[in-house]
Parts: C-alpha cells; structure tokens; sequence
C-alpha cells in the first residue's frame, strides 16, 4: 500500500510537472510564427505591429530586453477592459509581447481628434476605466503610468487598459520608493521619489478624466520640471471646467488628494515623492475625465517645471468647463482631492457615475 501511495504521488508530480511545461509552451510563442507585421507605433517602451498568429490579429510590441518579457504575474488577468495578453517571444534577438489587437488605437488621438467628447460616450469610458483599475488593485497590481496614451479603444469602442512596464503588485503598506510614471499623470509622491501605493492610480485617473473632459493635454507648454515642481509641492492643478457635472468633479477631486506617471496626469504626492497609494490613480482618472469632457490636452501650453510646481503644492488645476453637469463636476473634483486617503475607491466612482444622469 505505501509502495502504491508512492507511485501515486510520483504519478501526480508528473502530471503537474507535464501541465505546467504544457502552460509555459502555450505562453512562449515563436516569432516567426507570426505573419503580416505591420507597424502601427513606437514609444519609449518599444515598437508596436499589428499581425496574425493563426487566424486572429494581435498585437506585436517589440521590446529591446529579454526581462522585459517576464511578465507572468500579468497572465492571469482576464476583464474586459484590462487588455489581454496571449503570449512572449524569447527564443530569437527579437523579444516581444504578444497582446490582444484594439482597432480604435489609443484614446489620446480621439481626444486630440475632438473638440468635446460626446457625453454619453465620455461617462461610459470613466466608467470602464474605473472598472479595469478596480479589477487590478483587486488583484494587488498598480499601473503606475495610467494615462490617455495607455488606454487603447477596442471593438465596439470597449476602453482596454495597457502599458504596464512599469506595474508592480502592492501590499497593504506599500513603501516602494521610485520615479516611475508620465510626469503630466504622476501623483506627487511619486513625483517627491517618497513611499507609494496603489492611490498613486487614483491621481493619475482624476487626470485622465480632466481629459476626458476637456480633450486637451494636461500641463501643455509645461516643461518636466515645471510639473514636477508645481505638482510636488501641491501649487499647481488642473483646471476642472465650470461645465463639469457636480458628481464627476467631485470624483477628479477625490482622485488629487496623492512619482509615477506623466506628470500632467500626476497626483501630487507622485510629484513630491511622498508615500502613495492606489489613490494616484484616481487622480490621474480625474484628469482622463477633465480631458473627455474637453476634448483638451491637460495643462497645454505649460512646461513640465511650472506643471510640477503647480500640482505639486496645490497651486494649479484644470478648468473644469462652466457647462460640465454638476454631478460629473464633483467627481472630478473628488478625484483631485489633496490627501490621498480623502480621494475615493473606483467603486465609489463607479457608484456616483450611475448618478449622472445628465449623461444618459
């Protein structure tokens, strides 16, 4: 009887052993495997190319280290609006990260593209983004760079989340201490290099709402150390539109109260480096909201150090538009909030956006 527990713990190992090689082949993907490269973009992070792996576009992004591939932490997300990663090449020089393919492209050309965005369209993306920011901090990982660039516009304009190079996963009492992120987005304890946490993503979304809402890019004109200056030390801001609904520039409020990020798009706490949390990117979502609302590029016109400066002492905002419904207003404005912790969860988010009913 021993003898046969034996053979059949071995048994197991084996078949464990087998499945996990199996799910490693599955994940590794060769490169020439994929047909019909066609470059699409380029960032600091790598070159983009769409292309087929058997019978399904996807995306190509290149990427010039072989670490930069160990993203296993990252395959087991799986929402609708995060974007879904299939696989890695590491076998060849030609590293790379396949991803699912969005045909919309990313959301900073549609803004950019606008003068306003419809607003049916532009609560129904806060509302998805909070969504797929949600599922990540339920799953222990901040984005850190969330801002319109990072957010891609699938099929049926269904809002996907990417760009994670510089996420991480977080525990309770974060104190990670970095410079990661987009100025214009970054939080300002990101900014002040001081300990993080996942409110860093609250910051950094308060500022993707500002673009939301006014389809202009935050801080433009501003030089990075400008931003990183204003924002550190909570002197500069986004302006939230007089226009904004009440609930909306309530949330961009709550999202300012928090270095990671660009700095338009940056919490305060980001900018100064202090300690920060998920709430970075509540107020970057504000400041996506702002820039759906307008249409505007957050901060244009304004250099990098006057952005820093201005946000980072509380000096600064984006105009919230005289127009914006009052509920969609008090969302942003919560998104902005100065402390951190006053700045609100993507739930409460998502529960005030089911009250702006002027959008509907």
């Amino acid at each position: 009887m021993f003898h046969s527990h034996v053979c059949m713990r071995n048994s197991m190992g084996c078949i464990k052993k087998e499945q996990t090689q199996m799910s490693e082949e599955r994940w590794e993907i060769p490169f020439e495997s994929i047909m019909d490269l066609k470059r699409i973009g380029s960032g600091a992070q790598g070159t983009v190319f769409s292309g087929k792996l058997k019978d399904e576009i996807v995306a190509v992004k290149k990427v010039k280290d072989l670490k930069e591939t160990d993203i296993k932490y990252l395959r087991k997300l799986n929402h609708e609006n995060v974007i879904k990663f299939k696989g890695v090449c590491t076998q060849t020089q030609d590293f790379g990260i396949i991803m699912e393919y969005c045909p919309h492209g990313s959301m900073d050309f549609i803004l950019r593209d606008e003068e306003f965005l419809r607003p049916a369209r532009l609560v129904a993306w806060a509302k998805q983004i909070a969504l797929g920011m949600q599922y990540l901090h339920d799953h222990k990982i901040v984005h850190r760079d969330l801002k319109s660039p990072n957010v891609l516009i699938g099929a049926n304009k269904t809002v996907k989340i990417i760009d994670f190079g510089m996420s991480c996963e977080w525990n309770e009492i974060s104190t990670k201490k970095s410079f990661a992120g987009t100025i214009a987005w970054m939080a300002p304890e990101s900014i002040r290099s001081e300990p993080w946490s996942e409110k860093v993503d609250i910051w950094s979304y308060g500022v993707v709402l500002w673009e939301m809402l006014t389809c202009k890019i935050p801080y433009e004109g501003l030089n990075s150390s400008a931003i990183i200056w204003g924002v550190g030390n909570h002197s500069m801001n986004l302006h939230i539109p007089e226009t904004c609904p009440d609930k909306l520039r309530r949330i961009i409020e709550f999202t300012k109260k928090s270095f990671a990020g660009t700095i338009a798009w940056m919490a305060p706490e980001s900018i100064r480096s202090e300690p920060w949390s998920e709430k970075v990117d509540i107020w970057s979502y504000g400041v996506v909201l702002w820039e759906m609302l307008t249409c505007k590029i957050p901060y244009e016109g304004l250099n990098s150090s006057a952005i820093i400066w201005g946000v980072g002492n509380h000096s600064m905002n984006l105009h919230i538009p005289e127009t914006c419904p009052d509920k969609l207003r008090r969302i942003i404005e919560l998104c902005w909030k100065v402390e951190p912790k006053h700045r609100p969860s993507f739930k409460l988010i998502l529960s005030h956006l089911e009250k702006v009913e002027f959008f509907q």
